[in-house]
């Protein structure tokens, strides 16, 4: 997964359908707006989910592939409480995919529409601005969903008529929205840097009624890290097996947050992956509820210290096997030549 592929960091976003007046395609990661005659593709969609403060503030970081030939993107994402936003880093998703891969078995021998027209409402109030490097994150509370339609075609964003009903759901909650610019002056083709969002939540959450507007949906992965594994709890999904349940040990992991929150206590990494054939069905957002039931399903890759003793003990083995194979031939030989000494005699 390159760094490189796109320099513009793309938000860590939590819900929804992407929306481009005149050409869409839904994800579920948030509402993106490009400008008229421009189009856009969403591809794999990634996302973390872990305990900024066990039980009380969530951390959620996000990866998204995306297509667009213009570098003038926004997205609008919605989250339960005010978010903190910062940069996230995308070699932490290569660190996860390894983590939930079986391990090789070893060889133990020896070798669209606009929301144009709508009518203005209550305008939400602006809480925050977060300036990133490549990224502008601007969060908003209050007002009502025309006033927050509204407030994003003011601002550069767009906002089908659909979206209305579930923004006016998400406000009714109490919920805020972060709206965000990229700042770069490439076209998206590949993997966005992620950010990461940490936001005040009593359970893992992963938003996605804004997708319920969308014609078609992708393929969304969602990794858990806790105390326990994690399984599912949405109207539209049901619990079954993870994909992948991993039970990590410290020097078995090579990244620095996930090392710290393996340190917490924060040990069984769960993955899901979720294919969504009917968005309308996405009524209720995904909650992650802890599942301690669920059982390991591999082992985890070798740690760090058993590879290196592997390595390191590999050519010693075959020095002793050749070793052993020199002492026992020569301790035939002596034996033979014993016998017919005692035969001569």
């Amino acid at each position: 997964m390159s760094r490189g592929a796109i320099r513009i960091a793309l938000v860590a976003v939590i819900a929804g359908l992407l929306l481009v007046p005149g050409s869409a395609r839904a994800c579920a990661c948030g509402a993106a707006y490009v400008p008229e005659g421009h189009t856009v593709e969403a591809g794999e969609e990634i996302a973390f989910l872990s305990w900024a403060e066990e039980g009380e503030r969530e951390r959620l970081e996000m990866l998204l592939g995306i297509t667009t030939e213009t570098p003038d993107l926004a997205v609008l994402v919605p989250t339960p409480t005010v978010p903190d936003v910062t940069q996230g880093d995308p070699e932490r998703f290569d660190e996860l995919a390894r983590l939930t891969t079986p391990p090789p078995e070893k060889d133990w021998s020896l070798f669209d529409e606009d929301g144009a027209g709508a009518p203005p409402g209550a305008a939400p109030d602006v809480i925050s601005r977060t300036v990133l490097e490549d990224v502008i994150a601007t969060v908003i509370e209050g007002g009502d969903a025309s006033g927050v339609a509204t407030w994003l075609r003011t601002n550069g964003y767009a906002a089908k008529p659909e979206l209305e009903p579930v923004i006016a759901d998400y406000l009714e909650e109490g919920w805020r929205f972060t709206a965000v610019k990229m700042r770069g002056d490439k076209p998206f083709d590949g993997y966005a840097d992620p950010i990461v969002l940490t936001f005040d939540t009593p359970t893992l959450v992963y938003p996605m009624r804004l997708s319920s507007v969308a014609d078609d949906l992708g393929e969304v992965t969602v990794f858990t890290l806790d105390r326990t594994f994690r399984s599912p709890l949405a109207s539209w999904t049901t619990s079954e097996e993870p994909e992948a349940a991993v039970e990590l040990v410290e020097d078995g992991v090579h990244d620095d947050v996930l090392d710290n929150l393996v340190e917490r206590g924060q040990n069984r990494l769960t993955k899901w992956t979720f294919s969504i054939e009917d968005p309308a069905a996405l009524t209720s957002d995904l909650e992650l509820a802890r599942e301690p039931e669920i059982a390991e399903t591999f082992a985890p890759a070798a740690t760090e210290s058993a590879r290196d003793a592997e390595r390191n003990l590999s050519p010693w083995v075959a020095v002793l096997s050749g070793a052993l194979g020199l002492v026992v031939g020569a301790g035939a030989v002596l034996l033979l030549r014993r016998r017919r000494s005692s035969a001569v005699g």
